[in-house]
């Protein structure tokens, strides 16, 4: 998928990051804000290049930021923005990232809702013994 100047992500939300590829990151930036230093469950992607300038949803342009971060630094270039991060954010994006690790730490959380979706719609064509097992010959 190019991205060009302007253009608008038509998916929102974490969606339009692979889980995997989203965990990959966070591990390589090591689950802290890169900006604040913070710990918090609530991490965002930030893209160093933002895709209204051209920037790609490529993991060479993603880094980890909190939410409040990332909103804080809006559009701007990282050098409007904060230019001591410059080099922070060219250290992290230069770090190979370990994919497995990231598959790992994806498959460890619930299952997305695709997966739920796949679930539920396994159950609704199955005989009531199969969908629960349990209760498989008791009257109710």
């Amino acid at each position: 998928m190019s991205a060009e100047p302007g253009a608008r992500n038509s998916v929102s939300g974490s969606d339009w990051c692979w889980a995997p590829t989203r965990q990959a990151i966070y591990i390589r930036d090591g689950r802290r804000c890169l900006s604040c230093g913070s710990r918090c469950k609530k991490l965002s992607l930030d893209h160093v290049v933002p895709r209204c300038r051209g920037g790609s949803n490529a993991p060479e342009n993603l880094v980890t930021l909190c939410c409040g971060c990332n909103t804080w630094r809006g559009h701007r270039p990282v050098a409007a923005w904060r230019p001591e991060l410059v080099e922070v954010f060219a250290a992290a994006v230069a770090k190979p990232l370990d994919r497995e690790a990231g598959r790992r730490a994806a498959a460890r959380k619930r299952p997305g809702r695709l997966e739920a979706k796949r679930i539920r719609d396994a159950r609704r064509y199955m005989a009531p013994e199969q969908r629960w097992p349990e209760t498989a010959g008791v009257p109710f």
